[in-house]
């Protein structure tokens, strides 16, 4: 429970972070954006080491470095949107809201639903097998998933391109970032594929090494989903953020009916 209450406030915290990244993707500042976000990585991991090993070794201290790292984050971004619009001030106009609020509304169900298509294997794998197989397979999924940060910069840099870009038809610069972020995810699930036993032991210890299929599996499976999130990207650029959540809906009724039919089987 009280780990559930500090989520609350980091929570907030990355509420706050996407709201700044998003005004500077809105002005065009993609360089600040991408500043922003190292300055959150950076910035996270500096107070972590810090809390962890002087203030608190504990859960709490975790999060409370990573809600600090955050709001790091997003204090630059404010700083560079204000530099460049002058004061911010806070109004409401009913007509934009609306507007938003629904394109905002088809989106966030599609996220809603890839998030849970993500995490469902979670629930299936300790009901199939036990807690310490779900233990190795959390860890290895969490390590192949780091292949697929490429696409996901990519995607959230990809829907401002496409929304501002005069020629609402083009798919030129859809076509050229798809095709070198999957490259670069291709590459990242090859080379992870090849260290993931020996990272796993090193890293996790002796008794995650057995997590190294899993870890081939779904670094293989990085690739398609790269693609889904970049063309996500370019869908919701193009106002039509419902087809994302309908694409979504069907990726996940698919994942639950091959879940029903699994066989167990222990990596």
């Amino acid at each position: 429970p009280q780990v559930l209450v500090t989520a609350v406030p980091m929570a907030a915290s990355i509420l706050i972070f996407e709201l700044a990244g998003s005004l500077l993707l809105g002005l065009d500042r993609q360089a600040s954006y991408v500043r922003a976000a190292l300055l959150e990585g950076v910035g996270s991991l500096a107070f972590t080491l810090l809390i962890l090993f002087t203030v608190a070794g504990t859960a709490d201290g975790f999060m409370a470095a990573a809600i600090l790292g955050y709001l790091l984050g997003a204090g630059y971004a404010f700083t560079v949107v204000r530099g460049r619009v002058g004061r911010l001030r806070a109004a409401w106009d009913g007509g934009f809201s609306r507007r938003n609020l629904a394109f905002g509304v088809r989106g966030q169900a599609g996220n809603i639903i890839q998030f849970m298509n993500l995490r469902l294997d979670l629930l299936f794998v300790p009901a199939l097998l036990d807690l310490a197989a779900a233990g190795v397979y959390t860890i290895a999924v969490r390590v192949s998933e780091t292949v697929l940060l490429a696409a996901t910069s990519a995607g959230s840099l990809l829907f401002p391109a496409v929304a501002g870009q005069a020629d609402a038809r083009s798919t030129a610069v859809t076509e050229g970032i798809v095709r070198a972020t999957l490259l670069v995810v291709a590459a990242g699930a090859i080379a992870l594929s090849i260290i993931a036993a020996p990272f796993l032991s090193i890293a996790f210890g002796p008794a995650f090494e057995s997590g190294a299929v899993a870890v081939r599996i779904t670094a293989a499976a990085m690739l398609p989903l790269a693609l889904f999130r970049l063309l996500a990207g370019d869908l919701k650029g193009r106002g039509r953020p419902g087809l994302v959540s309908i694409a979504a809906l069907i990726r996940g009724m698919s994942m639950r009916q091959g879940a029903t039919g699994a066989r167990p089987h222990r990596f």
